[in-house]
């Protein structure tokens, strides 16, 4: 019979992070704003700023909440 093994835990180890991102909310007021935006106003450069801006979000949103397989 072998000897069981054990796993030794660190007592400084920090709490991991389990609590919802805040970033549903963004979310919401992005497409709000994509709705607005779409609706009142005919495409130009500034439809070019909004895609930048809501790439942007979505690669932050995506770096957050995919940490962990970096």
């Amino acid at each position: 019979m072998t000897a069981r093994h054990t796993i030794e835990h660190d007592p400084q180890e920090p709490k991991i992070d389990r609590r919802p991102e805040s970033f549903r909310a963004f979310f919401v007021i992005l497409a709000l704003g994509w709705v607005w935006y779409l609706y009142f106003v005919p495409f130009d450069w500034r439809s070019l700023l909004v895609g930048l801006v809501t790439g942007g979000a979505l690669m932050l949103w995506a770096s957050v909440r995919f940490k962990h397989l970096w």
